[in-house]
C-alpha cells in the first residue's frame, strides 16, 4: 500500500464536463453516506464539501484538471482524516481495477 501524505489529491477523472461531476458527486454521497455541506461554484470550478465520518472532504472540479477528491483541512489532520482519506482512495482504485 501506497504512503499518504495529508495534501494528496485523488483522481477521480480527467473530464472537466460539469454533467459528469455531478454525477461523480453524486455517486460518492451514496457510497460514502453523505451529503454536501457547502457548495462553491465558478465559472470554471467548483468545490463540494462533504463530512465523511466526520472528516471534511472537498470534492473538486477544475477545468484542466478534472476531478479530485481531498481533504478539506489538511493542515488540521488527524489519523482517522487520514483513513478516510485511503479508504476514498482505495474506493476509486477498486472502481478503476474493476473496469480493466
Amino acid at each position: 500500500m501506497n504512503t499518504l501524505k495529508v495534501t494528496d489529491e485523488v483522481k477521480v477523472a480527467d473530464s472537466s464536463d460539469w454533467r459528469l461531476f455531478d454525477q461523480i458527486d453524486k455517486a460518492f454521497a451514496k457510497a460514502f453516506k453523505t451529503k454536501s455541506l457547502a457548495v462553491c461554484d465558478g465559472l470554471d470550478e467548483a468545490y463540494y464539501d462533504h463530512d465523511v465520518d466526520g472528516t471534511v472532504v472537498t470534492v473538486h472540479l477544475q477545468h484542466y484538471l478534472g476531478v479530485r477528491i481531498f481533504l478539506r483541512y489538511p493542515d488540521r489532520a488527524t489519523e482517522k482524516d487520514l483513513t478516510v482519506l485511503r479508504k476514498i482512495r482505495d474506493h476509486y482504485q477498486n472502481a478503476e481495477q474493476k473496469k480493466m
